[in-house]
C-alpha cells in the first residue's frame, strides 16, 4: 500500500483538475470570466473579447458568439465556420435596434391612421426580422456542434 501525504494528495488533485479544465471545450465560469479550454472570455466595453494567453483573439458582440468561437478555435476549426459565426453576430447586433425602430414605428403609424405609413413599417420590420432569425439559426447550428 502507497502511503502519500495529503498535501502530495491535494496537489496531485488540483494537477489533474487543472489539466482536465484546460483540455475541455466546455465553458468554466472563473472570476476573470468564462474559460473555455486554452480561451477566455472578458467582457470589455460592452464586447466580449476572447482571448488567448494576454492577447485578443476575436472581439464579438454577443457572449454566445464568443463561446461558440472560443469552442471551435479549440477544435479543429476552419476559418469558414468563425467567419460565419462572426457575421451572423454583427447581424444579430445591427438588426437588434432595427427591429425596435420599425416596430415603434409602426405602432406610432396605427395610432395615426396612417396606412401607408404603417405598411412601410411592417415591411421592414418583416425583413429585418427575417434576416435576425436567420443569423440567429446560425448561430443555433453553430453552438449545437460543438459540445
Amino acid at each position: 500500500m502507497y502511503q502519500h501525504s495529503t498535501r502530495e494528495l491535494a496537489n496531485r488533485l488540483d494537477d489533474l483538475a487543472t489539466t482536465s479544465i484546460s483540455n475541455a471545450a466546455i465553458p468554466i465560469i472563473t472570476r476573470s470570466g468564462i474559460a473555455v479550454g486554452h480561451y477566455h472570455i472578458r467582457i470589455e466595453d460592452g464586447k466580449f473579447s476572447v482571448k488567448k494567453r494576454k492577447a485578443v483573439v476575436y472581439t464579438t458582440h454577443t457572449k454566445t458568439a464568443a463561446l461558440i468561437i472560443a469552442g471551435i478555435l479549440n477544435k479543429q476549426h476552419k476559418p469558414e465556420d468563425i467567419v460565419r459565426v462572426l457575421q451572423a453576430d454583427y447581424v444579430i447586433y445591427s438588426t437588434k435596434n432595427d427591429l425596435e425602430s420599425f416596430k415603434h414605428h409602426y405602432d406610432l403609424a396605427i395610432k395615426s391612421n396612417d396606412p401607408i405609413k404603417e405598411g412601410i413599417m411592417l415591411s421592414r420590420f418583416e425583413q429585418a426580422d427575417d434576416r435576425y432569425q436567420a443569423a440567429k439559426q446560425i448561430l443555433k447550428q453553430s453552438y449545437s456542434k460543438l459540445f
